[in-house]
């Protein structure tokens, strides 16, 4: 049972991992966008 514990944690954390590193590409995305508006 032990074994299982750590695969079900790290699991549900990269899935977090994932989700967090989407929403960091979007405001990157956002980012480069408003320079590239501002430069133009």
């Amino acid at each position: 049972m032990r074994a299982l514990v750590p695969v079900g944690v790290q699991l549900k954390v990269s899935e977090d991992l994932q989700c967090s590193f989407q929403s960091l590409q979007l405001v990157v995305r956002a980012l480069n966008v408003g320079v590239q508006l501002e430069v133009g």
